[in-house]
């Protein structure tokens, strides 16, 4: 579930309604076999919205949009953590990606009012892939 908003991670296309179906359907799961696990929501990759040209997968969602489209089809709930890959522009294409910068700082900011929105504001975010 690494990178779920990002196209070369996902084995067709980034699809939010299956990592939901995933996601909801693992998390009972976990719990049930350990209940003190805390089960991250897949790092969501802080990318440009495209591959450059000629990518074979050309499509990325931003993080932003992904995790709102969650919400919107059940995902509050199924996951105790939201990770988040503060890195500037990492892809196949472009293999050394810049440090946390205002964008990804603000790009945070925004993952956070999608949670409050949902009222999970107690739900920690950790920046992993730094």
């Amino acid at each position: 579930g690494n990178d779920p908003n990002a196209a070369e991670y996902w084995p067709s296309r980034v699809a939010p309604a299956q990592y939901v179906a995933m996601l909801t359907a693992a998390y009972p799961r976990i719990k049930e076999v350990y209940p003190e696990a805390a089960v991250i929501f897949g790092g969501l990759q802080s990318c440009n919205t495209s591959f450059p040209t000629g990518s074979a997968k050309p499509i990325n969602v931003d993080a932003v949009m992904y995790l709102r489209n969650c919400y919107q089809r059940g995902i509050k709930g199924f996951y105790d953590i939201l990770a988040y890959h503060p890195l500037s522009m990492s892809t196949r294409q472009i293999p050394k990606p810049a440090a946390p910068n205002a964008r990804t700082i603000a790009e945070a900011d925004r993952l956070r009012g999608i949670l409050s929105t949902y009222g999970d504001t107690e739900i920690p975010m950790y920046w992993t892939a730094v």
